[in-house]
């Protein structure tokens, strides 16, 4: 006998590991901060994607599993702290459907790729989409003429929006073509598609949900209630929960991290984080009428409000504002200043008081000139009339929050991912 025959006898042969694909990008001028210890600073070490990826690697706790991020480099050209206004808008249309372009165009490039690899990978992840053309069925039925579209039966027209995308002569229609098309090859090789939903409300429309076999996922929190940020039309397959409060994990009194989906285990090492004190630890525990202001003349960080009177506030700001705009002539003052803070009450602040369900809110930061990286905390009290800080509905103490289909996606793969695995080993 052999000496390589006596060496191979009597092993067994290695454990198959599980490969998972995520597909994301870079979010390269700090548009959408992350902050994930609740400190009001955006913490620069945790992209969108690999938060993605640490939501897949723990709902497969535990199974030999490895997720490979596929990340590529996008620069918006939308800046930083800019307030964008439909005047400014109309001036950015041409740099934004060649974003659009880019990025489609790189989605096609990482499905290739994962394509190319021959089965490498059980499933795929597209926490991504068409952010800002062509996404929500209100600009579906618009461009495309199919006034019969609703969110019932927006799923029976799939190949016909597919073959509209396809006579399109626009090069952002004919990009995201392509990865639509892309995204259905790799389907078709017997990698299984998971895309996100998107975060507009109901209405809300990723092209990438008109690929054929994928599974599009909605957004629920922990009750499994479907979140405001959610779409709901026949295009979504699956709901799973999408908002989570994120909890501190320590040991012996050290800090070792965050927990994102609550089984406390370290999702997110603190090394990566901001070095700053939770924010809604400042507020927690004291007494709601102790602390809760009434005054709306200005809005100020640091002062609790009660959600229901400052949305009636800013509803009575817009409704003034609006009066002093329809007489034609230009209002009086610091005509920028006036129209930026109409614009962020109108646009940022006023919807998101309308979709919380919170008894009372807070700022940790706020100026109008950096709408897009406000941070806003929504607060309720305990039976005792104390504050309180439960984001998701679980209960759990929280000190951030983590939400958006982005999450619930790769829990519906990682999960469907666990099966397999299952059945495999059986």
């Amino acid at each position: 006998m052999s000496n390589a025959i006596r060496q191979t006898q009597g092993l067994t042969p290695a454990p198959r590991i599980f490969k998972a694909a995520v597909i994301d990008f870079k979010d390269q001028n700090g548009i959408v901060p992350i902050d994930i210890n609740g400190d009001g600073l955006p913490d620069p070490g945790i992209q969108h994607g690999y938060l993605v990826k640490r939501v897949l690697e723990g709902t497969c706790r535990g199974k030999l599993v490895q997720v490979d991020l596929f990340e590529r480099e996008l620069i918006s050209c939308i800046k930083p702290g800019e307030v964008i206004t439909p005047e400014d808008l109309a001036g950015k249309v041409f740099d934004l459907y060649q974003e659009g372009d880019t990025k489609a165009l790189a989605v096609v490039e990482e499905l290739e790729r994962i394509r190319a690899s021959n089965g490498l990978y059980t499933i795929v992840n597209l926490s991504l989409g068409n952010s800002r053309e062509f996404n929500s069925l209100e600009d579906v039925i618009e461009k495309t003429g199919m006034r019969e579209i609703t969110n019932e039966n927006i799923a029976e027209y799939r190949e016909r929006l597919v073959d509209w995308l396809s006579s399109q002569k626009y090069p952002f229609y004919q990009s995201w073509y392509k990865a639509v098309i892309a995204l259905e090859r790799v389907i078709a090789s017997g990698t299984e598609g998971f895309v996100a939903g998107m975060n507009g409300g109901e209405n809300c429309f990723n092209i990438l949900t008109l690929a054929k076999g994928v599974q599009a996922i909605g957004a629920t929190d922990a009750n499994g209630n479907i979140t405001h940020y959610s779409p709901k039309h026949s295009l979504i397959t699956s709901y799973e929960q999408g908002t989570y409060s994120v909890t501190e994990i320590f040991d012996d009194n050290k800090l070792l991290g965050y927990s994102v989906l609550g089984d406390g285990h370290v999702d997110i090492p603190k090394e990566l984080t901001s070095s700053g004190i939770p924010f809604v630890n400042k507020l927690c525990g004291r007494k709601a009428k102790e602390i809760v202001s009434s005054d709306f003349s200005e809005i100020h960080a640091n002062v609790v409000y009660l959600r229901e009177a400052l949305l009636g506030a800013v509803r009575q700001k817009i409704s003034e504002m609006d009066k002093r705009f329809s007489g034609g002539a230009p209002p009086e003052g610091d005509v920028e200043k006036i129209m930026r803070e109409y614009f962020f009450l109108l646009m940022y602040l006023k919807p998101r008081l309308e979709a919380s369900n919170s008894k009372y809110v807070v700022f940790s930061t706020f100026d109008i000139a950096l709408s897009s990286g406000q941070t806003c905390f929504f607060l309720d009290e305990d039976v005792s009339g104390r504050i309180i800080y439960n984001p998701d509905g679980s209960g759990r103490a929280a000190i951030g929050l983590v939400e958006g289909t982005s999450f619930a996606t790769p829990r519906v793969g990682g999960k469907r991912l666990n099966k397999i695995i299952d059945a495999t080993i059986l």
